[in-house]
């Protein structure tokens, strides 16, 4: 009788255990579904960003866990925290990332780009014996410079460079223009 009881405790026993390892050897097919890896921007493909900036990229997809590689990382850095890839601009230009999770692998052009050049006011009236007026510039990149067209000295001008700042006054009254340029393509006029 006891050998009875404990064969069927014995088959009962493997029973269990051949339906436990049943149920937790089946996943949901959706569960184990891999996607490729995706960005958070509006070009997927691109990122642009500014000298000394930083932009934040959030990934999706693939395993989840990444690894991120730049091409010429004179140009820009990159890391990745978690699911965040934040990419620092150094230099103008442009290189390339590439991003890998798992067996997925998909590339970021980065470019570096020149900032605008903005002026804080484009119309100033100054006239003779009245103190001076200030514009913020701000912009350009490395190569700005400022260029005054002002062929009868109608201006007495102060550039300073670290705060971006240009203190002008008027000798007396007329018309002259002060351009900042970049490169002779960016260019913005004060009158």
């Amino acid at each position: 009788m006891t050998t009875t009881i404990f064969n069927t405790t014995r088959h009962l026993c493997l029973l269990f255990v051949a339906l436990a390892a049943m149920l937790t050897g089946c996943n949901n097919e959706a569960d184990n579904q891999l996607s490729d890896i995706q960005f958070n921007l509006e070009t997927t493909d691109s990122v642009a960003l500014n000298k000394q900036s930083t932009r934040i990229v959030l990934l999706n997809g693939g395993t989840g866990k990444y690894v991120a590689n730049i091409a010429n990382s004179r140009i820009a850095s990159i890391s990745v925290s978690k699911d965040t890839l934040r990419i620092n601009g150094l230099l103008e230009g442009d290189t390339y990332a590439t991003i890998l999770s798992g067996d997925f692998k998909r590339q970021l052009k980065i470019s570096v780009v020149v900032p605008p050049i903005s002026i804080s006011d484009t119309e100033i009236r100054l006239y003779p014996r009245d103190e001076s007026k200030f514009v913020s510039l701000a912009g350009g990149g490395d190569l700005a410079r400022l260029a005054i067209d002002d062929p009868d000295s109608i201006l007495t001008t102060k550039w300073n460079a670290k705060t971006g700042i240009l203190e002008i006054a008027a000798a007396y009254e007329a018309k002259p223009i002060s351009k900042p340029l970049h490169k002779m393509a960016n260019t913005k006029h004060l009158r």
